[in-house]
């Protein structure tokens, strides 16, 4: 099933891997502890990209590290891997489910909020500033649309104690 139809719906595992799912589920339900079942679902995940992942565009991954690590434009990238616009465009649209620019804008808030979140500020203008928006309104607006929250209520203390980003590698 390509990507993009896996786009804002929802579908049981059931539905995605059959009865490999039913039994993935069922050894989750049953494991004893968090970390036994994060283990239990990382190898199934594994196998499943092991068994289905095709490599027909072998310039992927390197135009998504390019993108997600690197933050390099999109113009950069596409240079970089001597792919045509609209042809890039589609093969990243089929394989993330989002445009190329949507993609790179969720990174982009994504980088902002992770530093924040692992640093611990408050203040996020000079941040978002060095990730590449313009200016805080520019900023404002792709943080409300994604948190549908302004910085201002987001950015709390109470934020800041639970949240999913690992502390950065030493």
């Amino acid at each position: 099933m390509p990507t993009i139809e896996l786009t804002d719906k929802l579908y049981s595992v059931q539905d995605l891997w059959g009865n490999k799912g039913e039994q993935v589920l069922h050894q989750v339900c049953a494991a004893p502890s968090h970390a036994s079942r994060i283990d239990i679902i990382e190898q199934f995940l594994m196998s499943q990209l092991a068994i289905n992942f095709k490599h027909e565009h072998p310039w992927l991954d390197y135009a998504f590290h390019q993108i997600y690590y690197r933050q390099s434009t999109l113009d950069a990238v596409i240079d970089e891997t001597h792919i045509g616009v609209r042809h890039f465009q589609r093969v990243v649209k089929q394989n993330s489910g989002v445009s190329p620019k949507y993609l790179q804008r969720i990174i982009k808030i994504q980088a902002v909020i992770r530093y924040l979140l692992l640093h611990k500020k408050t203040q996020y203008l000079d941040c978002a500033l060095s990730h590449g928006y313009y200016d805080q309104s520019h900023f404002i607006k792709d943080f409300k649309h994604f948190t549908e929250q302004t910085p201002t209520d987001y950015f709390q203390d109470a934020n800041f104690m639970s949240h999913f980003y690992n502390p950065p590698l030493r």
